[in-house]
């Protein structure tokens, strides 16, 4: 499978899906289900532990940095990848921004075992079954696997997504508590006002 700007569905972690799949169903205006939905994908993801089957992802290296549901679920879903690339029944490679990848950004797509081909599109799914079109979709994919890093490779680069987003997260939260224009040194004055220092008020040499 290829996925460019978000992380597929079978890697998610729970509140990431909860976040992905909110921003589909609030673009779309369909019935919010998301609880319903991120049930069903965590289900899903079960195929990728119980039994034997093998998976090659393509992801773009914009994924990890796009962000869906807060900083800190995007440090959760970075340390997910890592973990990914260490499973032996997965091929997880990340299509670097600057490679000249010998075809022009695809939409994302999933091959299913040569039989059919999955497409992402804006309104929703589509399948082709027709075979040219299926060799021509894991043409694209061998095109992109060229350019893509695996391994230790692939994990420096979740890792370097996974310190921006706890960078980011620190100085929101560091910003949260200090509040607009220095409400934090305000606070500090306030609470010193209320509870002075002992030693500020004993006379020296008593």
């Amino acid at each position: 499978m290829f996925q460019h700007g978000a992380v597929p569905g079978l890697m998610q972690t729970m509140a990431y899906a909860r976040g992905h799949l909110s921003k589909i169903i609030g673009f779309r205006g369909i019935p919010d289900d998301v609880d319903a939905a991120v049930e069903a994908r965590m289900k899903q993801q079960e195929v990728m532990t119980n039994g034997t089957r093998r998976f090659a992802i393509l992801i773009g290296e914009q994924a990890p940095h796009t962000l869906y549901g807060g900083p800190e679920v995007m440090a959760e879903q970075s340390d997910k990848l890592t973990e990914l690339t260490r499973r032996p029944n997965v091929s997880l490679g990340v299509v670097i921004r600057r490679a000249e990848t010998g075809i022009w950004p695809p939409e994302n797509f999933w091959i299913y075992d040569t039989a059919q081909v999955r497409v992402d599109t804006v309104p929703g799914q589509v399948r082709i079954k027709a075979p040219g079109d299926i060799a021509l979709c894991e043409k694209a994919f061998q095109t992109l696997s060229g350019s893509a890093v695996h391994g230790d490779e692939a994990r420096a680069l979740f890792a370097s997504a996974r310190q921006a987003w706890s960078r980011e997260g620190s100085a929101r939260n560091i910003k949260r508590h200090r509040g607009p224009s220095g409400g934090g040194f305000r606070a500090f004055q306030a609470w010193t006002t209320e509870h002075p220092h002992p030693l500020r008020h004993t006379a020296v040499g008593s």
